[in-house]
């Protein structure tokens, strides 16, 4: 189906231009702890979801930084492709089979994330906007960088303090011009995609602090440069993903049949 949804569609940023998980005592559960409102916190998996259809099970990637790069970003994913990690609009039973409604990923059972359904969620819209734009200080608490060789986006938790011998840098903020309609316009070009490098083991250090790493898949390699997309699934079936490498989240159009990264999360007992 061809069908247009209100959606995140990330901008494909080249390189020329822009270019085992430490986790809590929870299975599959980072330690870190993040307000998505004024009320309420989470913590999120320790990495994106994945789908085999060997087994027909969920489960989490290892690590934060965990890929599985894929060119075929516009075609709904097929069972000979494998283990995925970017779903489309598609029956959770199936992942491969196409439905307009569905977009909690976190209902079914995850293998390494307790085994059991319903022990998390997707975020709304909502809930992405507060996490990276609404909270306190919000620009000293979102940045970029590399975590090994994989691009994304450092999140980090309300309480965060930064671990000695450590180093990260930030976006600045007469960089960006934020508006209501949750868009942004890119006021400085700076290449921010590159501000942070870390080697696995320091990223190590910087996740047992709270860190939260999500990563961006190649989705096309063309006339030398590399594209990425960093499109993640929220549950809003107008709003179904959130491209935080834009700086902040924006929202826009994508089809039916893209597929999108699922970081999952669960609500902090008040």
């Amino acid at each position: 189906m061809n069908r247009l949804y209100k959606v995140g569609l990330a901008a494909l940023a080249s390189v020329s231009m822009l270019t085992a998980a430490c986790t809590s005592e929870e299975p599959g559960t980072l330690k870190g702890e993040f307000s998505i409102s004024a009320t309420q916190k989470v913590k999120f998996a320790q990495g994106n979801l994945k789908y085999d259809p060997a087994t027909k099970t969920y489960s989490f990637a290892d690590n934060q930084w965990d890929v599985k790069s894929s060119t075929h970003y516009a075609f709904r994913p097929k069972a000979e492709d494998g283990v995925i990690d970017r779903v489309a609009w598609a029956n959770p039973d199936d992942p491969y089979t196409p439905t307009e409604t569905f977009t909690d990923w976190g209902q079914k059972a995850i293998v390494n994330g307790g085994n059991q359904p319903g022990m998390w969620r997707t975020l709304t819209a909502d809930e992405w906007e507060y996490l990276i734009l609404k909270r306190p200080n919000p620009t000293e608490l979102f940045t970029f960088g590399v975590v090994g060789d994989v691009k994304g986006c450092i999140l980090l938790p309300d309480a965060w303090q930064l671990p000695k011998d450590m180093t990260m840098k930030f976006i600045p903020a007469d960089s960006l011009t934020k508006s209501t309609a949750f868009r942004t316009k890119r006021t400085d070009p700076t290449d921010y995609s590159v501000l942070n490098t870390y080697t696995i083991e320091q990223w190590k250090t910087l996740e047992d602090a709270g860190a939260l790493f999500l990563p961006y898949n190649v989705i096309s390699e063309l006339g030398g440069k590399t594209y990425y997309s960093g499109e993640y699934w929220t549950t809003d079936d107008n709003y179904a993903s959130i491209a935080p490498q834009e700086i902040w989240p924006k929202r826009g159009c994508t089809q039916s049949s893209f597929r999108m990264s699922v970081r999952l999360a669960k609500d902090v007992k008040k």
